[in-house]
């Protein structure tokens, strides 16, 4: 009886799912054309593709195709964490829940975090494929901590109808998070009125083939544009090019997208950053001639000075260095990646602080197939002269290991921080 009863909920449970998933398709179907579908058949799109891939797959029936591909490492094969120097054991600690992400294929990632420095509250957005897979609902959660990260509180599903690549902000003219996502092929933004408990719809921000979207505030009282939301992505629907768009008002309304990156310019990975006196920069990943995937990489600088009515070209912080890939691996994986078979989109990323444009990036430094796959570098723009200083080499372990995406923070007295994942050990 027992064995018969776990048998007969696990069909339950995969009918659940089945019913689940067929309800989230034929609710995406109705936002896509075949126009859009057809973009799944041309590999230099569908490769470049984050979070839209997702949408694409279910609204045009070919979730066997592009979903549930990347299976999570088995428990019993994870490598216990070895820190030189430690003799304490470092506990890491859940944000997400993992006691519902049943099968191999449920993980989170594309993780974004924010602090509301007046209650402390820290906000935790990230994709969650067990929502996206599992439930049939959007593939975007949450997780809210009140005692400085010690515990988190996964609070579920973000909505019903999103793609994932979740960016999350904290507004301080009404003290609110504000979280925007990929929505029905396009992108929505979502606002939490409690404090990270819960987020409500706000707008449909943009309808296309949009996709990778993230997302600023500026946050100055000072700044002429104090308020305002900045929100920058590739919508493959339009040129495949780099788009802007701004709310003056909460994200009620929205201006006109506005193309940023330069027609027939193979791109990804924008990434923006508001200046104290309201100017705006943004940075994206651009591949040269021959183009993605094989074109040397360039990280172009753009700068707005009217709160993203305009932008105009600024020096990059890079141009015309290779592509980071191994071989071996990128003719396992299909598309660009590393050593180890990870594929990896090696997007800069931005800080503007102190009257300094702060920069991180990576590359390979010798040449493809040769020595060093990966390592990360710094520059830093001085906005005052427009100027660059030299560029620094972050990762200084004398190895050929792999070095790769880095983020980046600067504290209010210049402190520069930078993260990346590192093979040396």
């Amino acid at each position: 009886m027992v064995v018969l009863g776990s048998a007969v909920h696990a069909q339950e449970s995969a009918g659940d799912a089945a019913d689940a998933a067929r309800k989230a398709s034929l609710r995406a179907a109705q936002y896509v054309t075949a126009e859009d579908c057809a973009r799944l058949d041309d590999p230099k799109l569908a490769q470049r593709m984050d979070g839209l891939l997702h949408f694409l797959a279910k609204a045009c029936s070919r979730e066997a195709d592009f979903i549930g591909q990347v299976e999570s490492e088995p428990e019993a094969l994870a490598q216990p964490p070895w820190i030189p120097g430690f003799l304490e054991p470092v506990t890491d600690l859940n944000v997400s829940n993992p006691s519902g992400d049943t099968g191999s294929t449920r993980t989170q990632s594309e993780t974004s975090i924010e602090r509301n420095p007046v209650t402390g509250t820290l906000c935790a957005a990230y994709n969650d494929s067990y929502h996206g897979v599992t439930q049939g609902a959007g593939f975007s959660g949450y997780s809210r901590s009140t005692d400085g990260g010690l515990t988190w509180d996964d609070r579920g599903a973000l909505s019903n109808d999103d793609s994932g690549d979740p960016s999350l902000v904290w507004r301080r003219l009404d003290g609110k998070f504000y979280y925007a996502a990929l929505r029905n092929g396009g992108l929505g933004l979502y606002r939490s009125d409690d404090d990270c408990q819960s987020f409500v719809f706000v707008s449909q921000i943009a309808s296309g083939s949009d996709d990778k979207e993230i997302m600023a505030i500026d946050n100055d009282p000072a700044s002429p544009f104090y308020g305002r939301i900045y929100i920058v992505w590739v919508d493959f629907g339009a040129g495949s090019r780099i788009h802007s768009i701004y709310s003056t008002n909460a994200g009620a309304s929205w201006s006109t997208q506005l193309a940023v990156s330069p027609s027939g310019a193979a791109v990804q990975g924008a990434w923006p950053s508001v200046a104290p006196n309201g100017d705006v920069y943004v940075t994206w990943l651009q591949w040269l001639s021959p183009g993605y995937p094989t074109g040397n990489l360039e990280v172009p600088i753009y700068r707005s000075t009217d709160g993203g009515v305009s932008y105009t070209a600024l020096t990059p912080a890079m141009t015309n260095k290779v592509n980071p890939r191994d071989s071996a691996a990128t003719g396992t994986c299909g598309r660009p990646a590393i050593k180890g078979n990870i594929r990896l989109l090696p997007s800069p990323q931005i800080v503007f602080r102190n009257g300094y444009l702060h920069t991180v990036y990576s590359y390979d430094p010798d040449g493809f197939n040769t020595g060093d796959v990966i390592d990360v570098y710094y520059r830093r723009f001085n906005a005052s002269s427009n100027t660059w200083d030299a560029e620094v080499k972050i990762n200084d372990d004398a190895t050929l290991t792999d070095q790769y995406q880095p983020t980046i923070a600067v504290g209010s007295a210049g402190q520069v921080t930078i993260g990346y994942y590192s093979k040396q050990n």
